[in-house]
């Protein structure tokens, strides 16, 4: 099971809570989908959207996480 699999909370609150603010301010950041949660996103994925793919990159890569 993945790290944001049966997560209910949105992309939008997953950005605020674990990963950089700086990924939202990339010039083709995927902002449409920040207020899917992130099954709803893999499942998007999984169909081909490329722009979902995008987005679960971005929330699965370790790189885009806050240091703490």
């Amino acid at each position: 099971m993945g790290r944001y699999q049966r997560d209910p909370r949105t992309v939008r609150q997953i950005i605020a809570e674990e990963k950089r603010g700086s990924i939202t301010r990339k010039k083709d950041f995927p902002s449409e989908l920040l207020d899917k949660t992130f099954d709803e996103i893999d499942r998007l994925a999984r169909q081909g959207n490329r722009r979902a793919r995008q987005m679960r990159k971005m929330l699965t890569d370790r790189r885009f996480d806050k240091r703490k």
